[in-house]
């Protein structure tokens, strides 16, 4: 409201007119609620179970978007740390009904290429096109390269890195439908910087980068706009578990304890951020009004060093 508004509503005149009068023709002017930004639209976000991936999918859910969550929804063997279940899956499906969204969920494994064309031609034959990617599907390691087995290395550079261009891949030809396509990809702030102990995850992330920001170059003459987020420490499975906590912080392996550590390090005093902080720079890069932007990468951190914090 205008200070103009303020004044005529708190009591008064304006040129003769009686202040109801004013009043009741500003209300009258007001434009009316905007229709969901994501009406019509159909949305896949990868990793989707929980965190990150949950937080998006729930925001494109309340705005309008028909929702499609892919998780693995397993153990992997390498990871030391818990993976969403299936169960996580079922309920973050639910949860999105329960909103009074629209949503599809499927249990698959992004390094599986076969498995990822036949969901692909499933979401064809429900919905005709896919008008939203969100990329967001990884795992992480805590280990330095020269004592962790190499099969850690292959796991994670193929889920984050290999995984992440199966699913581009994948769903590229229902993309290429939409009027606007979206990719958006989760990187890291560790996708632009190194840190001791991540050196697979790190070097996922930074590849995503330049494989989004390639993609860019290619499939702006279909209006597929591709863009990168790149989170710092954010309060998600991925982080609040056990092992990792006592990697980041052995002397208090707790999250209030690590949130309190990482503050510090930030220009602008803060804290490890929520999945929905994150989730908000993926909606705004996922609407219309965004097209303008592509290839771009989205820092969603104060700007703090990585050091040993991943």
């Amino acid at each position: 409201m205008t200070r103009r508004e303020s004044l005529l509503l708190a009591g008064g005149s304006l040129a003769g007119i009686p202040v109801g009068a004013v009043a009741s023709q500003l209300v009258a002017s007001k434009p009316q609620s905007e229709p969901p930004r994501f009406e019509n639209k159909v949305a896949l976000v990868t990793g989707s179970a929980r965190g990150i991936g949950k937080a998006a999918a729930q925001l494109l859910a309340k705005d309008g978007a028909t929702v499609i969550l892919l998780d693995i929804a397993e153990q992997i063997a390498s990871v030391k740390y818990p993976l969403a279940t299936l169960s996580d899956l079922k309920q973050a499906e639910k949860d999105i009904e329960d909103l009074g969204g629209t949503c599809l969920s499927f249990q698959g494994d992004i390094r599986d290429r076969e498995g990822l064309s036949q969901i692909a031609t499933e979401v064809e034959s429900q919905f005709g096109k896919l008008d939203i990617l969100v990329a967001n599907a990884g795992i992480a390691s805590m280990e330095r390269f020269d004592s962790a087995d190499i099969g850690v290395w292959d796991d994670v550079i193929d889920v984050n890195l290999t995984g992440t261009a199966n699913t581009v891949h994948a769903f590229l030809p229902l993309l290429k439908k939409s009027n606007l396509g979206k990719i958006v990809f989760v990187s890291s702030q560790l996708g632009r910087k190194g840190a001791s102990n991540s050196t697979p995850y790190v070097a996922a992330k930074w590849g995503m980068i330049g494989f989004a920001k390639s993609l860019a170059l290619e499939l702006g003459q279909f209006h597929i706009a591709c863009n990168i987020v790149c989170p710092t420490a954010t309060d998600t499975g991925m982080l609040n578990n056990e092992f990792v906590l006592n990697k980041l912080n052995p002397d208090n392996p707790t999250i209030e304890a690590l949130n309190e550590k990482w503050g510090k390090y930030a220009q602008i005093p803060g804290s490890i951020l929520e999945p929905e902080q994150v989730a908000d720079m993926i909606l705004f890069l996922c609407q219309d009004s965004s097209s303008h932007l592509s290839g771009a990468v989205f820092d969603v951190a104060s700007n703090e060093p990585a050091g040993n914090l991943g």
